[in-house]
């Protein structure tokens, strides 16, 4: 036969052959049913593994958690900016939610499998500020997002993510219930004067008061505390420190003015001669210093008003406007000084224009004149009845420092205490279904068992033919 008769030969093949050595879906079938339990339990077991793979391998490394939150609770606006600070004046940053105190914190606490360093080195926690339809930042609310492959998976990081948020809270409402106001009166002692005491007692009182204009601005008046509303509480302290509509410590120091009372024990009446005649020489070289300076600026702005063709100038009227300032607060330090002269019992001499003590001098209303004779017209005992006026209200400035601590406290422990969440929670985005994942896990099981079982069990068709086909032949 040629070679081109060989390319043109064409093999023909009975295919009954080709199937009856093939796997048929009635074969497949046969080796599944025979093979069911084989198939069954392998199918199962990769569904199970799958599933497991999935929720706990595959899913969490893409799972992220993110929670919106609005605080309401212990904080005090900053009346220069837009920031918060804690009652401590501390100040408050919303970046304190992720910093490495609190999560340390609420690891040690709470989650102690997880690892600060790895948090932190894989930024799995982050913290930003929502902002409204114009961009400005909504007050106090923040969203947090978290990867849950870093946070020990979905359900503990929405946990973990709880814990930070809760802590910010629990801080500031520490040290709300721990609050203290500022207390002066502790810089007093028995020694101190008239004067420096009733300037305390009324610095103590504005702290007291602005106490409650603070809590009266945040709160509702209508809030009751020991059963009493907040408003009343207020109300009471105001009446208590009122003299006929009249702030007491200024009706009392005009009373000290009038009467020129001195704290002094008996016998010490020269030590105080003493000190308030010093006190007077100094008032006067002060006196003194600030008239020179107002010569000065008199002289400066007589020499400015007598060139009228200088006056359209502008820095002209400008300077004019300064020196004329100037010479009021001058003019008003005068006063002050001379007044002081009078109630330590200085008078100025008609002859030499200057500011004399004579001590003696009966005419003279001062203090040093009363001191000389304390018990004329009842004057010690007078000073011994003020100063006894002075320590009661010390004693009642005390007892409103405590209460009004007391009720700022209790307000914010108890009004300014809650976080709501405005969207819906703590939520999970991301990563894989796990049923999904289950379910493709039991079809590629069950497709790969069954095919395997189908082969294991045309092997064993096939050398049993083979073994046949054998046996017959002999």
């Amino acid at each position: 036969m040629t070679e081109e008769e060989n390319k043109n030969i064409i093999v023909i093949q009975d295919g009954s052959e080709c199937r009856k050595n093939g796997l048929t879906w009635g074969r497949y079938g046969h080796f599944i049913a025979h093979y069911r339990w084989w198939v069954l339990g392998f199918t199962l077991g990769s569904g199970i593994l799958a599933f497991l793979i999935t929720q706990y391998v595959l899913s969490p490394r893409k799972v992220m958690l993110n929670a919106t939150v609005q605080y309401d609770i212990a904080l005090v606006k900053d009346q220069k900016n837009d920031g918060y600070h804690y009652l401590d004046g501390s100040p408050f940053s919303y970046l304190s939610l992720v910093s490495d105190d609190t999560i340390q914190n609420v690891i040690d606490a709470h989650h102690k499998g997880l690892d600060l360093q790895k948090i932190k080195s894989n930024n799995a926690i982050t913290v930003t500020p929502v902002l409204d339809e114009t961009g400005k930042e909504v007050p106090l609310t923040f969203t947090i997002t978290g990867k849950a492959q870093y946070l020990g998976g979905a359900d503990e990081g929405a946990k973990f993510i709880e814990d930070l948020i809760v802590s910010v809270k629990d801080r500031a409402s520490a040290i709300a219930s721990s609050y203290q106001t500022n207390d002066y009166l502790s810089d007093l002692s028995s020694t101190s004067s008239f004067e420096d005491t009733i300037k305390v007692l009324n610095t103590q009182y504005e702290v007291i008061d602005k106490l409650y204009q603070d809590a009266l601005s945040v709160f509702s008046g209508t809030l009751k505390i020991d059963g009493v509303a907040l408003s009343n509480h207020y109300d009471r302290f105001e009446t208590a420190y009122s003299d006929n509509g009249v702030n007491v410590f200024v009706s009392l120091q005009n009373e000290l003015r009038r009467n020129r009372y001195v704290n002094y024990q008996d016998g010490e009446e020269n030590k105080w001669i003493d000190y308030y005649t010093r006190l007077g020489q100094n008032e006067i070289q002060y006196l003194k210093d600030t008239q020179k300076q107002i010569d000065i600026l008199q002289a400066r702005l007589n020499d400015l008003k007598s060139a009228p063709s200088d006056m359209n100038d502008e820095g002209v009227g400008s300077e004019i406007v300064s020196i004329s300032r100037s010479l009021q607060q001058y003019e008003l330090q005068k006063n002050d000084l001379e007044n002081n002269l009078d109630i330590l019992g200085y008078r100025l001499n008609s002859v030499s224009n200057e500011y004399e003590l004579n001590a003696n001098d009966v005419s003279i209303n001062g203090k040093i004149q009363h001191l000389t004779n304390p018990s004329n017209g009842n004057w010690r005992d007078e000073c011994l009845a003020f100063a006894n006026t002075l320590t009661s209200y010390v004693t009642q400035l005390q007892g409103d420092t405590t209460s009004a601590e007391n009720n700022y406290r209790f307000l914010y422990t108890n009004y300014k205490n809650r976080i709501y969440y405005p969207s819906t929670g703590i939520v999970a985005s991301g990563g894989y279904n796990a049923w999904l994942g289950g379910f493709a896990g039991l079809a590629i099981g069950f497709l790969g068992s069954s095919l395997i079982c189908s082969a294991v069990g045309m092997s064993k068709r096939s050398h049993e033919e083979a073994k046949n086909a054998e046996s017959e032949k002999k």
